[in-house]
């Protein structure tokens, strides 16, 4: 079953670019957020538009099979290998290195 996310007129999309936790090779993350650390959602409860949102900026979302969370769900997916981004490693692997300084990010408003 589909979690809906709370979303409102003030969210922000932030494009994470970063080496693929498989291959090594830049791959970029799309998610809901902050940067007050405040992780909303990742591509799973993606509207459409957030969804071609982030692939016109290079994020490749793909339908995957997570044996870790028994669940089929839209992800962020490296290009080059083809593994994805699970959506328990958001937070501590990706969001808050890139808040840190560890990765670069864009900010894109998707609130009204």
């Amino acid at each position: 079953m589909k979690q809906q996310s709370q979303k409102n007129d003030n969210q922000q999309m932030l494009i994470i670019t970063a080496p693929c936790w498989s291959c090594d090779k830049e791959m970029k993350i799309a998610l809901v957020g902050n940067e007050q650390g405040k992780l909303e959602y990742g591509p799973e409860t993606f509207s459409e538009p957030e969804k071609k949102l982030a692939e016109t900026h290079g994020v490749f979302l793909k339908v995957v099979n997570s044996k870790t969370a028994e669940e089929i769900y839209l992800a962020n997916t490296c290009k080059n290998c083809d593994q994805f981004v699970g959506k328990w490693f958001f937070f501590a692997h990706y969001f808050t290195p890139a808040l840190y300084g560890h990765y670069k990010y864009i900010i894109i408003p998707i609130g009204k």
